[in-house]
């Protein structure tokens, strides 16, 4: 899942941003085509509720039931769940953050 987000991350076709990616690589491991990708471009670039990182934000909603753990675990890795925070102390890349999301995802998701 980690690498499939990595590869549609600001890459063509889709050039999907952070919260597509993420969502797009958890649809094709679940194989749920009820996943709406497209609606994540608005979570984009700090865009989610709180300006929480939209790579994270589309991880939790994808499982909600992890979204705690999954969340506590990427801000220890990032030190911050906001975008802003995150590019501004340059703990993380974008690039990285959705990796670390998608990984933390599929960490969960196996759980």
């Amino acid at each position: 899942m980690k690498q499939k987000a990595l590869d549609l991350f600001h890459c063509p076709p889709q050039n999907y941003n952070c919260a597509q990616a993420v969502a797009a690589a958890y649809q094709a491991a679940a194989g749920d085509l009820s996943i709406n990708v497209d609606s994540f471009r608005a979570f984009g670039g700090g865009r989610a509720p709180g300006g929480e990182c939209g790579a994270v934000f589309a991880a939790c909603q994808m499982n909600p039931d992890s979204a705690a753990s999954i969340r506590e675990a990427f801000r220890k890795q990032t030190g911050h769940l906001d975008c802003a925070s995150i590019r501004v102390k340059g703990e993380a890349t974008c690039r990285a953050c959705v990796g670390l999301a998608a990984g933390l995802l599929e960490l969960e998701s196996r759980g």
